[in-house]
């Protein structure tokens, strides 16, 4: 994965890669991004590498929940 900066980790390439997707998609209350697969077949990453950027996003608050299955609701 070529980018624009050359002494970059993937890891931060494909952090800013997903952060303008969804730049792109701000005024959508809610924006499926691609699969851990899809995204590094896309990139031609590892998949740790985009779990590693999928993990940033969420501690960052791009991301509201990535690997975590939905909350049961109390009735």
């Amino acid at each position: 994965m070529k980018g624009p900066r050359e002494t970059d980790f993937a890891y931060q390439a494909v952090y800013r890669y997903l952060t303008s997707l969804i730049s792109e998609h701000a005024t959508d209350a809610r924006v499926r991004l691609p699969s851990l697969r899809q995204l590094a077949q896309r990139l031609n990453v590892s998949i740790s590498t985009i779990q590693y950027a999928y993990i940033l996003s969420i501690v960052n608050d791009y991301v509201k929940n990535v690997f975590l299955p939905p909350t049961p609701r109390a009735h």
